[in-house]
């Protein structure tokens, strides 16, 4: 019949940055626009997600625990795994494809900062602040959760200017 057989989810980073569409956005702008995206898909978790959702988000902590001195590429992908099953939990599957694609592009532009200088501790605190957010089901709690956990992110950028101009 015909088709297509995946054989592996690994894309290579040179590939992914080929994409014309995602080329013609900054750094800046892949931030800016993850903010109300990871913002809303916070607010939907908290408000539709299940025990289920929340054991898979508490799954990939212990995992980013479990392999915080792994590679780099084993690291970011508990901690994208952490944000996709958020995006599951919001039951929006159009927000949860923006979120991926900008965090796939996020990862690809700040490599150099992923790899050496983001703080694993940091984020298995942010993320379990989160999760804690979500699990309320308090949507000021989620606000302000989601907000230290993007703030992370930016302020690390803003804060290296060597870092901002290298990855744009």
């Amino acid at each position: 019949g015909g088709g297509v057989v995946v054989v592996r989810d690994d894309v290579p980073m040179r590939l992914m940055n080929r994409s014309p569409f995602w080329q013609r956005f900054s750094l800046a702008e892949l931030l800016a626009a993850r903010r109300p995206i990871e913002t809303q898909l916070a607010l939907f978790a908290a408000e539709r997600g299940t025990k289920a959702d929340f054991d898979d988000m508490r799954l990939q902590i212990e995992l980013l625990e479990r392999y915080r001195r792994a590679s780099p590429s084993k690291r970011i992908h508990h901690d994208h795994l952490f944000h996709y099953a958020m995006g599951r939990a919001a039951r929006s599957a159009l927000l949860s494809h923006y979120q991926h694609e900008i965090m796939k592009q996020l990862y690809s532009r700040a490599k150099e900062y992923f790899d050496q200088y983001e703080d694993v501790d940091i984020v298995i605190e942010l993320h379990r602040d989160t999760l804690e957010a979500l699990e309320s089901h308090s949507s000021k709690r989620t606000l302000k959760a989601i907000d230290r956990h993007l703030q992370s992110l930016e302020n690390a950028i803003a804060r290296d200017r060597r870092l901002a101009t290298t990855l744009v």
